[in-house]
């Protein structure tokens, strides 16, 4: 109703005696200050509240939509960069096979010079996989310890790191590394190999694979790392 101030009054005093004599009443207990009144009073006094919920899920919508297109330029510029990481990680390989004395297929010729520093499994596994994949599964196996098939379904990061670690201290021909590196690797490979490919061993009660794990990467530390850096 709308009038002068006096009626407006006394028609809300009526209608607040109507609300606490008649109507049945509720604590809003999701309401703050805590609020009692009728149903529609009650969505009433909830309503800044929900507002402001309202102003929070936009405001953080609107960071998701910042972060989707920041993520989307990402992708576009390593799919710009990818064609030239697939030269360098081809290049890897042959480097290792041009120190340890493999034949170089003219296919091999074509990648240059290039220098690829350290191992990338998931990156190296891809190359067998191409338009033109590469043939040479065995040097890939000498690298990383599994077929590059295997490689392609370990998403596992600590896994991937044992492999890259490996394949990086091979690939250094101009440093010895105790034999004692080479043969936990090996030993990784196989109790890995015979769980499955379970990438669960770091999590829950330690397995055969945990130890062969924690053994690598002692030995990579301790006999390895410290040797390098002098």
């Amino acid at each position: 109703m709308v009038g002068n101030d006096e009626d407006m009054i006394i028609s809300s005093r009526d209608a607040l005696r109507t609300a606490v004599e008649q109507d049945e009443l509720f604590f809003g207990h999701d309401i703050e200050p805590l609020t009692v009144g009728n149903t529609r009073g009650l969505g009433l006094a909830s309503l800044p509240g929900r507002m402001k919920v309202l102003e929070t899920t936009v405001a953080s919508q609107g960071q998701k939509i910042s972060r989707i297109d920041s993520l989307e330029q990402r992708v576009e510029d390593l799919t710009l960069s990818l064609e030239s990481y697939k030269l360098l990680r081809h290049r890897s390989i042959v480097n290792y096979k041009n120190a340890n004395g493999e034949n170089i297929s003219k296919s091999d010729n074509k990648y240059g010079n290039l220098v690829a520093h350290g191992g990338d499994a998931k990156a190296d596994s891809e190359l067998y996989r191409d338009m033109k994949p590469r043939v040479d599964y065995q040097i890939f196996k000498i690298l990383y310890g599994f077929h590059p098939q295997i490689v392609w379904s370990i998403t596992h990061p600590e896994t991937l790191h044992v492999l890259n670690t490996h394949a990086t201290i091979k690939a250094d021909t101009s440093q010895e590394v105790t034999p004692k590196f080479y043969e936990l690797f090996d030993h990784f490979v196989r109790e890995f190999e015979e769980s499955e490919f379970d990438p669960g061993y770091l999590e829950g009660n330690p397995t055969l694979v945990t130890k062969a794990y924690g053994e690598f990467l002692r030995c990579y530390e301790v006999k390895v790392k410290k040797v390098r850096k002098h």
